[in-house]
């Protein structure tokens, strides 16, 4: 008879005989051995494997947290030289021919013809006004810093300084800090619910209001004549406010609500899940290889 692949253990083998008559021995003889556990199966090996599996995954976090940061400054400043050159070219070009047509236009003696090129003047003004605002999100996304709350307060402000409403922005529970990606996300949703609410609400009251819960909750809601359900899903034909507030809420698996108000108007809701949009906190210990290599 064999015995194999016993665990590493104490044991007594114990045997007992008969003899031709059937008769048994009931004493028997015993033999006490020990099988020494191998190198892999010692307890001070797996805890020692276990550390080493936690410390390499350790690091690989932490380098993906590096990544991450990276990342998010290569964006900014892109975004940052986009906006830039925007700047320099394609609005300065706009004035430039605006100012052409305005001379062309005083020129012009009243009639038909005035007033289709004060017509076109219009629509130029519209197209720079837009080229300005969309220069503003990209420079603005660089401006945030940590702190939401005061980027909406200030964007809520501008956004409603040459219009009849008021603004109100309001905090609940305490504020934390958010990645930085996800925060930036964030703010232009509610930079552009804003805008939509200041241009075409009507409101005497816009709102904004940020829960730090999990999830973490943004609320922006006007008190106006609300989004007519047609636009509810794509928006006004030509205009891609909504759509993107939809694609930006997705990239970062939040979920955005437009819906009426209850008391009339427009309220959108973005729920953002607390693992996305709260920063981990993290310590770098002294020997992190990448300790301060952030861009």
């Amino acid at each position: 008879m064999q015995y194999s692949n016993l665990a590493p253990a104490n044991y007594r083998f114990r045997v007992i005989a008969s003899n031709n008559d059937g008769v048994w021995n009931q004493e028997g003889d015993s033999l006490d051995f020990t099988i020494d556990p191998a190198t892999y199966q010692a307890a001070w090996f797996r805890v020692l494997a276990v550390g080493a599996i936690l410390g390499i995954l350790g690091v690989l976090y932490r380098y993906r947290l590096y990544q991450l940061d990276r990342e998010y400054n290569v964006r900014v400043e892109e975004r940052t030289r986009i906006a830039r050159d925007l700047h320099d070219t394609l609005l300065q070009t706009f004035q430039g021919l605006m100012l052409r047509f305005q001379v062309v236009d005083d020129l012009l003696p009243p009639g038909k013809e005035k007033e289709e090129l004060a017509a076109t003047l219009e629509c130029c003004d519209q197209a720079v006004t837009e080229a300005r605002n969309a220069v503003s999100d990209l420079r603005s996304c660089a401006a945030t810093g940590n702190d939401l709350s005061q980027a909406l307060r200030d964007a809520g402000n501008e956004l409603t300084r040459e219009t009849t409403a008021d603004f109100r922005f309001l905090v609940e529970g305490t504020a934390r800090d958010l990645e930085p990606m996800v925060r930036d996300e964030i703010y232009r949703i509610a930079r552009e619910a804003l805008r939509n609410a200041a241009a075409h609400s009507g409101a005497n009251l816009i709102e904004v209001e940020i829960i730090y819960k999990e999830p973490l909750l943004l609320r922006v809601r006007d008190h106006g004549i609300g989004i007519p359900p047609e636009f509810l899903n794509d928006g006004r034909g030509g205009h891609y406010g909504l759509a993107g507030m939809r694609e930006r809420a997705e990239a970062i698996g939040a979920e955005l609500t437009i819906r009426g108000g209850k008391d009339g108007g427009t309220e959108i809701d973005l729920s953002v899940p607390a693992h996305v949009a709260y920063k981990k906190r993290q310590r770098r210990p002294g020997w992190w290889p990448v300790r301060g290599a952030r861009g």
